[in-house]
Formats: C-alpha cells, structure tokens, sequence
C-alpha cells in the first residue's frame, strides 16, 4: 500500500498486435505509450514493439516479450491500429497466457 504523499509507480508492459502492419502498429503503440504516459506520470509503461527488424525470427522476438514481461508489474492489451481486438493476434494471446500464469494483473483496453 502507498503511503500518504508518495507515488507508487508501476512497471506495465504494453501489448499491442504487430505482424498485421508492422510499421502502423509500431506508430500507434508509441503513441498510445505517450498518451499513456501524460495520463499516468506514475507509471513506466515498456513494449517491444519497435525494438526488432521484420525478419528477427519470431521465436526470438516472443522469448524477448516474456523476458520483459516478467519484469513488469501489470500488463496492458490494446487494439492494433485500425481499433481491432488485439485476441486476433497470436503473439498477443502468447503474451496474455504468460501473464496469466505469472499471475500479473492484466488490463484490457
């Protein structure tokens, strides 16, 4: 519990859908990771998204967003760029199914 007059900060992964349009979905999380940001200055908020060129395998890139999640406090879905459901994409029900078995509170947007 926060005590009177302190922040508590958290460190929140970000998942967003990538491979249906990685360069849109890249630019929509970065701004959402910015709204975000202004929103909640108490928060960290982290993503891969960005970090790999479209050919890193996609192993490699999901060891790393399990790697990163586990480190992070809670876990934040949101759409891909066009407003769908981030359920369509694999790699964020991987990632949803990792949190989950960390027992991380995950947060649907």
């Amino acid at each position: 519990m926060a005590q009177k007059g302190r922040i508590s900060m958290e460190l929140i992964y970000v998942a967003h859908p990538y491979t249906s349009n990685p360069k849109a979905n890249v630019e929509d999380a970065r701004e959402k990771i910015v709204e975000l940001h202004a929103k909640n200055p108490e928060n960290w908020y982290t993503t891969t998204l960005g970090e790999f060129d479209e050919d890193t395998p996609y192993d490699v890139v999901m060891k790393h967003c399990f790697s990163r999640i586990q480190k992070c406090d809670a876990i934040l879905f949101l759409p891909d760029f066009r407003g769908d459901d981030w359920r369509k994409s694999n790699g964020c029900r991987m990632e949803y199914e990792y949190a989950k078995k960390l027992g991380l509170r995950i947060v649907e947007k």
